[in-house]
């Protein structure tokens, strides 16, 4: 076969292999270091709140409101007394609807729950007016003035 070229490709060296290893391994390298960029960029919660602003007051506000569902509250005397008048209208409403006569009804019926949630209303203000009268004529909050002295 005087016209057959003969191909054959040589084996690359030991040294050229690993020449080819360290450049591979420099550019793997680079790439690394790129990514570890970007993923700490995209971890950076004060550039994403930078970048997200509208996102990130959602979410705060949704963690809020999740909180304020979950986490038990203070009941307050404003909600006490609220609790009451409440109650006293329903009662209002109960006996409304089981009476079965088509009668107005009395006073008493009606007045009778709504008095008592006013009431509590009136003395819960009634006490912390008191309270700050008080603390007022003792030198207000932190006074070392004490009523027994009496200047």
């Amino acid at each position: 076969m005087a016209g057959a070229v003969d191909v054959r490709r040589e084996e690359p060296t030991v040294q050229e292999l690993r020449e080819r290893v360290f450049a591979h391994g420099r550019g793997l390298s680079a790439t690394v270091d790129v990514l570890g960029a970007r993923i700490q960029r995209a971890v950076d919660w004060r550039e994403q709140a930078a970048r997200h602003p509208y996102l990130v007051l959602a979410a705060a506000a949704g963690t809020g409101l999740l909180a304020a569902r979950l986490l038990p509250h203070r009941v307050t005397a404003p909600d006490r007394s609220r609790e009451r008048v409440s109650t006293g209208f329903q009662e209002v409403v109960d006996r409304l609807r089981s009476s079965r006569r088509p009668t107005r009804p009395s006073r008493s019926t009606v007045l009778g729950p709504l008095t008592r949630g006013l009431l509590g209303i009136l003395a819960t203000a009634a006490l912390r007016h008191a309270g700050l009268a008080l603390e007022s004529r003792l030198g207000g909050p932190g006074s070392r003035v004490s009523p027994v002295d009496g200047a």
